[in-house]
């Protein structure tokens, strides 16, 4: 008879022992489910940075950019809800919570799954309002004092808490799309090498120096504003145009027309045709069409189905 007592000592530790494990394993999984929570939100505010407002995130939001697993549906393991709250600090500063809300006489306190998080600072709230979590303690009362919050997040909350800024956002990186709050996220203040890759789709080409290794070859019209010199070969398929004048210290070869207020190539100029204001100066002048030109020099031959020419200088002349 005396064991009866005994045996029922034991179950009760027993389940009292099996409760406490299935508390700790669901406060452990409601860590990792806030924590997933929070990847989610710094994904969102990197993506973001410089138009998120102060106020809540919504969780539908984060879920209908793909940023949260299927099935996450705003609540937890300890059938708590999910909020995230953001608070703007100033300076480009951002405060951001990811929080359980605990209801009225919920006085659970999961204090076993605040070592989920990969990132940031995941605790428990305190009856004052502070963030208890390893070696950090944060007031979050600015938080729970914000309009429409209601007062969360409340006591024995499980709180992942971040803080983002320009730096941690933006910092050196380049980046492919626009981001409002990263105006410089484009600009590059080093050399940039390729390692012999291509740049493809450029819609416009604007620098102060432009420097070809071996040639340049343009499918389109090529337009230069100022000068434009070329130390090597050029192959141009369509229309040149250059009003402040061309130089060439190599040959040039143009399926198409010319189109300059001078031309001085040092070896041979061969196009359709040449329009140009200026003079024209090279070894051979070789064009299909028509010369237009002040004046032309030409150190060797000079061959063209026709020619406007106001001066010609050349050494000899067959069927003049």
């Amino acid at each position: 008879m005396l064991a009866l007592p005994v045996i029922a000592l034991l179950l009760v530790q027993f389940t009292g022992f099996q409760e406490n494990r299935l508390a700790d394993s669901l406060e452990i999984a409601a860590g990792r489910n806030l924590a997933v929570l929070g990847r989610a939100v710094e994904r969102h505010v990197h993506a973001n940075y410089g138009s998120i407002a102060a106020g809540e995130i919504q969780i539908a939001t984060l879920t209908g950019a793909d940023l949260l697993p299927a099935g996450f549906d705003g609540s937890d393991p300890m059938k708590r809800g999910l909020r995230v709250w953001v608070l703007d600090a100033g300076g480009g500063r951002l405060r951001v919570a990811s929080m359980q809300l605990v209801e009225a006489g919920d006085d659970r306190r999961p204090g076993a799954g605040v070592f989920e998080a990969l990132s940031g600072w995941l605790g428990v709230v305190d009856g004052s309002g502070f963030l208890g979590a390893a070696g950090f303690k944060e007031n979050l009362t600015g938080f729970q004092g914000a309009p429409g919050a209601n007062g969360h997040p409340r006591e024995n909350a499980l709180v992942l808490y971040r803080e983002f800024d320009r730096e941690s956002v933006c910092g050196d990186f380049l980046f492919r799309k626009v981001r409002a709050g990263c105006p410089d996220a484009g600009l590059m203040e080093t050399d940039l090498d390729l390692g012999g890759n291509d740049v493809t789709g450029v819609a416009r080409l604007e620098a102060g120096t432009l420097q070809v290794a071996t040639e340049v070859t343009v499918g389109g019209d090529f337009r230069v504003g100022g000068e434009f010199s070329i130390g090597r070969a050029v192959r141009v398929e369509g229309t040149f145009n250059v009003p402040d004048g061309l130089t060439f210290t190599g040959g040039a070869e143009f399926t198409g027309q010319v189109n300059a207020n001078a031309v001085s190539v040092t070896a041979g100029l061969d196009a359709a045709s040449a329009d140009v204001s200026g003079d024209v100066s090279a070894v051979n002048v070789t064009a299909t069409g028509n010369v237009t030109a002040t004046g032309v020099t030409s150190k060797s031959s000079l061959n063209a189905a026709s020619g406007y020419i106001r001066s010609l200088r050349v050494g000899s002349c067959s069927g003049c």
